[in-house]
């Protein structure tokens, strides 16, 4: 029998795969998608859409998808230092956006996007696992049933942990950064459903983080370097993350009655990435493109932003390997503006110590007395450029951290 030949394979049905695969497969493009897992399970990350991560969800057209499957709008952020609220912003008032942050359940989130590719005429196979990809003007992709598939063009999109990405020589990169981030799902809980919550606790470096999905369900998250406590891992610690968080006070108090509905599990927060996401056939989507530090919940809407940007570079260039290399070359620009605002936030809110104290005063102050001196790509986007006054104020207190430029 004959191998089929199609427009594009899609390695990994997760969120960026299926968006590519979904509006390819609606442009006319012959689409098929290989997913490994044959149900899609609790990642326990990838649940809070930062509001221009909802805006690229609307450019993308697949809201919705996302109103399908409950996505739960939240119109404030609540921020805490301790136990004192120090922020408490009306994001669509607040941001160029307009939108509110979203929370929605990831597994149901992953279906939804597969079911809606498939409708657009996206052929899905799962259950399936992609062996090899090998570069070329026509990139092949050998299954572990023993077929190899040939395409115009192979989209990785496998994880953070792609095997793919280095057989297909990519080389990626990593911070440095240590810290984790445990996560658990609760219902029941008796947290107010309009906002997210995030509390610092500047004595230790940690935070915790709500994000309400409705109907009183919320992820719960707390990041936390490893060498201040024991990793939270499994069933049995979820009486001790609530133990832990125990600091941020009467937030706490709101997960009294709560009944634990999914896995706890910590994962390591240091972004990984590869430079130039492109080339002879072959593009990286999504986490196997970069994945962002997720105390900052940038994924969503970097994977949501990369699928738009793909598709959009496909769809303008009859030459799909200029189409990538221009994808490529704007992916490096938005996720590094995303990786240099989410490196600074790190330093300044999770650091410990005397002289990270006295930083922390010296950029509050300035925050209180210039508000646009405080960088906001992470609730607006890389596509907002930094103020005049948050560009001095990034140079004058973090020159270790690279600045990247919304052009």
């Amino acid at each position: 029998m004959t191998n089929p030949v199609y427009d594009i394979v899609v390695a990994g049905g997760g969120v960026g795969g299926a968006c590519v695969a979904r509006n390819m497969a609606a442009a006319g493009a012959r689409v098929v998608v290989i997913e490994q897992t044959t149900t899609f399970s609790d990642r326990i990350r990838g649940e809070a859409i930062v509001p221009w991560g909802v805006a690229e969800a609307r450019k993308l057209g697949i809201m919705p998808v996302l109103k399908a499957v409950g996505a739960h709008d939240m119109r404030w952020f609540d921020e805490f230092a301790m136990q004192e609220r120090i922020m408490h912003r009306d994001l669509p008032a607040t941001n160029p956006t307009g939108e509110p942050f979203v929370g929605v359940y990831h597994p149901a989130l992953q279906q939804a996007l597969l079911d809606s590719a498939a409708q657009a005429g996206a052929e899905i196979v799962r259950g399936v696992t992609v062996n090899s990809v090998a570069a070329g003007t026509q990139p092949s992709v050998t299954l572990s049933d023993g077929r190899q598939l040939r395409a115009r063009l192979a989209v990785l999109a496998d994880g953070r942990s792609s095997r793919l990405r280095l057989q297909a020589g990519f080389k990626p990169q990593r911070d440095a950064t240590a810290q984790l981030i445990a996560g658990v799902l609760f219902d029941n809980t008796a947290v107010a459903e309009d906002a997210a919550h995030l509390y610092y606790n500047f004595q230790t470096g940690e935070s915790a983080v709500c994000f309400p999905q409705g109907n009183r369900r919320v992820r719960f998250y707390m990041v936390y370097w490893p060498e201040s406590r024991r990793r939270l891992q499994g069933d049995s610690d979820v009486a001790r993350l609530i133990g832990d968080a125990q600091w941020t006070g009467t937030f706490c108090e709101a997960f009294r009655d709560a009944r634990q509905a999914g896995p706890l599990a910590s994962f390591e927060c240091a972004d990984t990435w590869a430079d130039h996401p492109y080339h002879d056939g072959i593009a990286l989507v999504g986490d196997t493109a970069a994945s962002s530090n997720p105390a900052f919940g940038q994924g969503l809407a970097l994977a949501f932003h990369d699928a738009r940007s793909l598709c959009d570079a496909l769809q303008a260039n009859k030459d799909w390997d200029q189409a990538g290399r221009a994808y490529a070359a704007e992916h490096d620009r938005y996720y590094g503006i995303v990786h240099s605002a989410t490196r600074w936030f790190t330093a300044l809110m999770h650091d410990v110590g005397p002289e990270a104290d006295a930083k922390r005063a010296r950029v509050f102050a300035q925050f209180d007395r210039d508000p646009s001196s405080a960088p906001d790509q992470g609730i607006s986007g890389p596509d907002v450029p930094m103020s005049d006054a948050a560009a001095r104020l990034f140079q004058a207190e973090m020159p270790q951290v690279r600045r990247a430029e919304a052009s």
